[in-house]
Parts: structure tokens; sequence; C-alpha cells
């Protein structure tokens, strides 16, 4: 193609475009916002229609099978139960323990053995613990050296006694009546509180023919004027009042009152042996 031809077309269609851009500007000023484009009836069924082909279209193309509601599981009957009759079980049979005559032998031992045990420690034990209350005291209790006829516990107030600690307001007190038969040698009082604690100091009062002579606390023995009877107050006691009432509401916090006896004033505090351990009254003189 020669190139004077190649400008000529190439010039027409630049012209027709040209003219076909002014025509659609054109139209697009002539054009009402009112307008509206009709639609002819026959593309109006048309595109109804395509719906429909659409759904069945899915019809045929669903490969989900159609799911059948579940029937309902059929419960067999259940097979009547007999009641039981009442009847009892047979017993199961038990086996008797026999024993043979070496067995019977030992446990027959052995009970004898654990009895015995149980009555040694009882003795032990009461011995060891020996206390008797003011009222079960059997009198006289005779000694070695001296013989008690008469004995009895109170309570008194310390006052402003000489020899009782300062700041006590009610203290123990022991009486002692030595039978005629007593030879001489010595006694030795101690007063505890119910957990065995000793209480004040130990009072030692020496004895000749029945008779009381030479006390070593003058301030805390008052000795009768026949000499046959000697009361014995502790340096220690009870601080208040109150502390005594509670003391005579509550048995189970009984004091306790120790007699020992020996041969003389020089024996050793092992040569004293005792004559008895007794609760003290809750008395008050």
């Amino acid at each position: 193609m020669k190139k004077n031809d190649y400008k000529k077309n190439h010039t027409v269609r630049e012209t027709n475009t040209r003219i076909e851009e002014e025509s659609l500007w054109a139209l697009d000023d002539h054009w009402d916002d009112n307008d509206t484009l009709e639609i002819s009836p026959d593309a109006k069924n048309e595109e109804s229609s395509r719906p429909n082909e659409i759904d069945e279209l899915a019809l045929e193309t669903d490969p989900t099978p159609h799911e059948e509601a579940p029937t309902p599981h059929e419960e067999s009957p259940t097979p009547h139960e007999e009641a039981p009759t009442g009847e009892p079980s047979p017993a199961t049979p038990t086996q008797k323990i026999t024993l043979s005559i070496t067995e019977k032998i030992s446990l027959s031992a052995l009970a004898a053995l654990l009895l015995g045990l149980a009555i040694w420690g009882y003795v032990f034990l009461y011995q060891k613990n020996f206390s008797e209350t003011e009222g079960e005291l059997k009198l006289p209790v005779q000694g070695q050296f001296a013989t008690i006829s008469e004995f009895n516990t109170s309570w008194t107030s310390a006052g402003k006694s000489a020899g009782i600690k300062l700041g006590v307001a009610v203290v123990p007190t022991a009486s002692i009546t030595l039978d005629e038969a007593s030879s001489s040698g010595t006694l030795r009082i101690f007063f505890r509180n119910a957990k065995e604690a000793r209480i004040g100091d130990p009072v030692t009062i020496s004895f000749q023919g029945g008779k009381f002579t030479n006390p070593n606390k003058k301030n805390l023995i008052h000795i009768s004027d026949d000499g046959a009877t000697a009361t014995i107050s502790s340096s220690d006691g009870f601080s208040s009042e109150g502390d005594f009432y509670a003391y005579q509401m509550d048995s189970s916090l009984a004091w306790k009152v120790h007699i020992l006896e020996a041969e003389n004033t020089n024996s050793a505090g092992t040569d004293y042996q005792e004559m008895f351990n007794t609760k003290m009254q809750a008395k008050r003189r």
C-alpha cells in the first residue's frame, strides 16, 4: 500500500470516530432524567423465566440424596420378671474352729499371766500413789517410833503470824495427837498442793514418851498444855480468800499432808519413813 493511500484511510477512520462521538454527546444532551427505558414484554418474559430454569438446573445437578426421617426404634417387650418367692436361700455352712489340748493350755496360761500383771500393776500403783482422805484414814496409825491416835486437818487465816510468807491469806494446818504407846523420835510434816508440789517449808517436831518436845519452828507449831497434841501450820498457802473459795468448790484441787518419822532430829532425810499421806479437808476454822 502506498503511503498516500494509508494516510487517506487513517484520516477517514478518525473522521468517522469523531462523528460517532459527537452523535453520542448530542444524544446525551437530549436525554431527560424522567425518561425511562422501555423494555419489551418479550424481554420481560424471557428474563422472568431464567430463575425457574436455574432452579430446575440446580435440582437436576444436586448430588445430595434425600434423607428419610429415621423411624422410631421399636423396643422389644421385656420379659415379665417373676417376683421372689420369699423362700430363704440355704445358709452357708460355717466351719468350727477346734483347739488342741496344747493350744488350750497355752491360752489359759497367757490369760493367767495377763491377770497377774494387771493385779501387780494395780497394787504397785496403789502403793506408789497411796493417799487416803482424812475420813478414810484408819486410826490409830502405828509406826516404828510414833503412834498417832487422832489426826485432823483444816484451814486458818494467816493473819500476822510470824514465820508465814508475806501476802498469804489462808494456810493449811494439821493437828496430830500422840498415843501414850509412842516411844521417842521425830515427825516431819510436808504440805503439798494438788500437783504434788511442796508448799512452804517442811516442819520437824520431836516427841518422847507420847509428848511433843522442842519444836524447831515455834512460830508454826502450837503444842497443847498436856503436850500430846501439836497443831502445825504451813508457811505458805493461798494468797487470797477467793482462791480458797475456789479450792472449796472443787474436790480435785485437794491439798495433801505427808507425815514421816525417824529416830531423832539428827537422822538424815533418807532415814525418814512414811507413816501416811492423806488429803486435806476444805473446812475452815
